[in-house]
């Protein structure tokens, strides 16, 4: 008989505490941003946006928090495979070649991604880490 495995997940706290570190570290920098946090099944489970954002910047988060989340790795592999030419990224289902979405790792699983747009792509990942790292704070607590 299997034994089931567990592994940890992501709550709508943890899902609130990626996204706040997000914004957090946009806002002194002035820079205006919509923030999507998914679970490991690329639902959405938070989203925040800035006043000035465009809703298109809204859905952009979403499809690299779904991306993330769906391959466990950050959109820039995508971006990078792309701009190197290998047109095939463009046929991955769930596949959004702009960087500026992160996996969230908690305890060594993938609990699910965060996405962020409407800066710079390389800004929105820097966001994204931010908000990443929040998580990496909360395991550390909680050990």
């Amino acid at each position: 008989m299997n034994a089931l495995k567990s592994k940890p997940i992501l709550d709508i706290r943890l899902a609130k505490r990626a996204a706040a570190a997000a914004l957090a570290h946009a806002g002194p920098l002035g820079w205006q941003v919509a923030i999507a946090v998914v679970d490991d099944g690329g639902r959405l489970m938070y989203f925040e946006r800035s006043d000035d954002v465009s809703w298109g910047s809204g859905a952009v988060a979403l499809a690299k928090a779904e991306s993330a989340a769906a391959y466990r790795r950050g959109t820039l592999v995508f971006d990078q495979r792309l701009g190197g030419g290998r047109m095939a990224v463009l046929g991955q289902p769930h596949a959004f070649p702009i960087e500026g979405g992160v996996p969230l790792m908690l305890h060594g699983h993938c609990v699910g991604a965060i996405g962020a747009s409407g800066a710079l792509a390389k800004q929105d990942t820097e966001l994204c880490e931010a908000g990443a790292r929040a998580l990496i704070t909360t395991e550390a607590h909680d050990a």
